[in-house]
């Protein structure tokens, strides 16, 4: 493969990409129904199937049945921090998989802009960033908790605020990613999309997800890419 000469942006994700992270993601999805019930409302009236903006609507109606009142960006609050409790207690084993900062090096030479989109918090991100020392290669970032909930990955429109911080138009972004929600914003913003098996998904994922996605083990392979 070769990298198409109309992309100036070379996106990543960041766990399970760039950084070899051990969050606890049984907690962590567990973030937003465990704020819901500690703040009084009922296990049955919450819906996980609903969005997360659907579930907080529904309870803030529940809460004030009972005399509590919350405003939504109160509840997003308070679900974002109970994430970020659980993701920073990985940070101090957080590292780069073998090859990240030489990979971020070879890009930065070959004269592409670098960008990280991430579902993770963002003091959790600078904080990983921080540790591995590939803070530096970082020309824009863009984390959970900069926009309102529903607007991150898989959502298209994360793809553009990482293109707009970058000042770069989506279809010049080559994004990079573990998961099949990396995937699915890149394919649906207009981006281009390489996997790597490095993450939670491993290979037999990404084949059963699409046969047509190139996918590589881990960043390493992709080093020979960005020619100096």
């Amino acid at each position: 493969m070769k990298i198409d000469s109309g992309y100036k942006a070379i996106g990543f994700d960041m766990d399970g990409t760039l950084v070899d992270t051990k969050i606890n993601y049984d907690e962590l999805n567990m973030a937003e129904f465990d704020t819901l019930t500690s703040l009084g409302v009922p296990v049955k009236k919450i819906n996980v199937t609903e969005s997360t903006d659907v579930a907080i609507r529904q309870s803030i109606e529940y809460l004030r049945t009972i005399g509590k009142e919350y405003s939504f960006d109160q509840i997003e609050k308070l679900i974002n921090k109970r994430a970020e409790d659980i993701e920073m207690r990985s940070v101090f084993t957080a590292n780069c998989f073998s090859g990240t900062i030489e990979l971020l090096k070879r890009i930065k030479s070959a004269g592409y802009l670098i960008g990280l989109l991430t579902r993770g918090q963002r003091k959790y991100v600078e904080s990983v960033m921080k540790k591995c020392e590939i803070m530096g290669y970082m020309d824009a970032i863009d984390a959970f908790d900069d926009h309102p909930v529903g607007l991150q990955k898989p959502n298209p429109v994360a793809m553009n605020f990482l293109a707009q911080k970058l000042g770069v138009s989506v279809k010049e972004i080559l994004y990079i990613g573990d998961n099949v929600w990396d995937y699915y914003c890149a394919r649906d913003a207009g981006a281009g999309f390489i996997g790597v098996a490095s993450g939670r998904h491993g290979r037999t994922k990404w084949d059963a997800l699409d046969e047509d996605v190139f996918v590589v083990d881990s960043v390493t392979a992709l080093i020979d890419l960005f020619e100096l």
